[in-house]
């Protein structure tokens, strides 16, 4: 689903998540996605992204990133940031396509 981007940066994302308690970050692994603070894999399968927002560098294609709300099975809220375009990584690609997608398109 996409979404009409109500924030002007990342960080303006950022901000907004943590407010509403998405304050885990996760990476992408070879095993799944990352918690990074523990360490703890989440199988797409155990994930569902509930809100995306999509940022083009006006000026710097470096800039050009994707920030997700996730929640997973077992209750916990974080985010994950991958780059598009030209700097996306294709491992993220693959396990961002196996995760629900469950947005709701009233939230900022």
């Amino acid at each position: 689903m996409n979404r009409i981007n109500h924030f002007r940066t990342l960080t303006e994302a950022m901000e907004s998540f943590r407010t509403r308690g998405y304050n885990s970050e996760y990476t992408a692994g070879e095993a799944g996605l990352i918690l990074v603070e523990s360490g703890v894999v989440y199988q797409p399968e155990e994930l569902t992204i509930v809100e995306h927002h999509r940022f083009e560098g006006d000026s710097d294609p470096s800039d050009m990133a994707v920030i997700y709300a996730i929640e997973s099975n077992d209750g916990l809220k974080g985010y994950y940031i991958d780059a598009f375009g030209a700097y996306s990584d294709p491992l993220s690609a693959d396990l961002l396509k196996r995760v629900k997608i469950h947005e709701q398109t009233d939230q900022q």
